[in-house]
């Protein structure tokens, strides 16, 4: 059992002998070895659901928009703004409801 924990373990400790839980104070948490490597591969997997910003080029997308015509290049900032307001609206109105019914509920 560990008497007292630390941010910064001046001891030398293998990471891959120490219980997940309750072991001795790693001090510094390391992403580059794995005690249980299944963990890593599900990590992954599980990125490779969402679409990440490291995997798409928008170099097409910049050469496509300098070709635009002068009134189409107004659209496209007036669509993402549209839709930038409806978010942040959508997150006013659920934070209004999820704060009434706390209310209620207390």
């Amino acid at each position: 059992m560990v008497d007292s924990m630390t941010v910064f373990n001046s001891e030398v400790v293998d990471t891959k002998k120490q219980p997940m839980f309750f072991g001795k104070p790693l001090g510094i948490q390391r992403y580059d070895s794995y005690k249980y490597p299944v963990f890593d591969k599900l990590t992954t997997q599980q990125l490779g659901f969402f679409w990440r910003p490291e995997e798409v080029s928008l170099q097409k997308d910049r050469s496509d928009y300098q070709t635009l015509r002068p009134e189409q290049k107004h659209i496209l900032p007036a669509i993402l703004n549209t839709r930038s307001c409806w978010i942040l609206y959508k997150g006013a109105v659920l934070g209004w409801l999820l704060s009434l019914t706390a209310h209620y509920l207390n």
